[in-house]
């Protein structure tokens, strides 16, 4: 094996390649993540490139194989965000179509090939989305107008509140007047539905078991979006997406919510929020609730941050970190003394690491 380096040159720099959003198959027999690279660009700055890439995985350790790695979509329209359905027939994610700026949904089908249909046409873009248990269709999260913006990319605004900058947002820097919407999608047809959704926009979604139930963290209005504050929201829709049970909001307002999460008998929630309700600085905990209202109750020690050590940067890609419901509890990413693993909270309270 060739020596390594002692430091990274400038030139070497360009050629990092970053690993992102990584998503198992049901099955464990493959994997899906983003990879970005730096692309040189000629006479421009150089930018970012990136791709949704499969990768078969290692189970037998062994006799340990080279992984074949396929690219299934990305390039010049930077795919990003890949979700398998729930069977593995169909691969959603998000990327650019033409000289649009606006990132859309679209599905690959992973049984035939060819290219992706593109299932949204909102101007905004979509900036989330999940999958309904069955398969069958697809909440997303948008918007339906583009943000303003001219030859120049300078756009004169007056600014109205105090979030009025945000990374990660379709224009970088500048939050687009418009809050977040959401919609039901049909999977197989495209057929949009527009549906209820709290004043200041979703900031994030998460179905329940039944695949009638939608839980939405986002906040009631501008006031309290700008105080880092939100609520849980509960809508009850038929199987055609037509609302059932209007939206309503299931308990207080709270401090920085995110990561929502349903048990798998859709009777309780779980999301990541400061351990300290009314401290922004105090490390990440694991809070739950019962899903027909009650008190939440932090599940994990207030000096035990459940957050990755190290941040991650949304030029490369997204990490996310939410909790995932086990029968034996819940699978969450813990920090301890800056290293960071998997572990798993038992209804009784007990933390234990699944990684040695």
């Amino acid at each position: 094996m060739a020596d390594r380096p002692d430091a990274l040159s400038s030139a070497q720099l360009s050629e990092l390649t970053f690993l992102s959003d990584p998503q198992l198959s049901a099955d464990g027999e493959r994997a899906f993540c983003v990879r970005t690279v730096v692309e040189d660009r000629g006479d421009d700055p150089p930018g970012y490139r990136a791709e949704i890439v499969e990768v078969d995985v290692e189970v037998d350790l062994d006799a340990p194989r080279e992984r074949a790695v396929r690219v299934v979509a990305g390039g010049t329209d930077g795919a990003e965000h890949p979700r398998l359905s729930p069977d593995g027939r169909w691969l959603a994610f998000l990327a650019k179509r033409g000289g649009d700026d606006a990132k859309q949904l679209r599905l690959l089908d992973m049984a035939r090939g060819g290219e992706a249909r593109v299932l949204t046409e909102l101007a905004g873009g979509v900036e989330t989305f999940a999958w309904r248990p069955d398969g069958g269709a697809l909440a997303v999260v948008g918007r339906a107008e583009a943000p303003e913006k001219d030859d120049a990319k300078v756009v004169a605004r007056t600014v109205e509140r105090l979030h009025a900058k945000k990374d990660g947002l379709p224009v970088p820097g500048l939050r687009p007047a418009e809050p977040t919407g959401l919609w039901f999608v049909d999977a197989a047809r495209g057929d949009a539905r527009r549906l209820d959704a709290p004043g200041d926009g979703v900031a994030d979604l998460a179905w329940g078991p039944d695949g009638r139930t939608l839980w939405l963290l986002g906040a009631e209005d501008a006031e309290e979006g700008d105080a880092w504050r939100a609520g849980i929201w509960r809508l009850r829709l038929d199987a055609r997406g037509r609302t059932r049970e209007a939206l309503s909001r299931r308990g207080p307002s709270r401090l920085a919510p995110s990561a929502l999460a349903v048990a798998e008998d859709g009777g309780t929630l779980a999301w990541l929020a400061p351990a300290d309700g009314e401290t922004l600085s105090s490390p990440t905990a694991l809070w739950t609730m019962p899903a027909e209202g009650g008190e939440a109750a932090r599940r994990t020690d207030a000096d035990l941050d459940a957050a990755p050590s190290v941040g991650g940067d949304a030029r490369h890609g997204r990490y996310p970190n939410r909790p995932v419901a086990t029968p034996d509890g819940w699978l969450l990413t813990v920090n301890r003394e800056g290293a960071s693993g998997p572990a798993l909270l038992d209804d009784g309270g007990s933390l234990a690491p699944r990684l040695d």
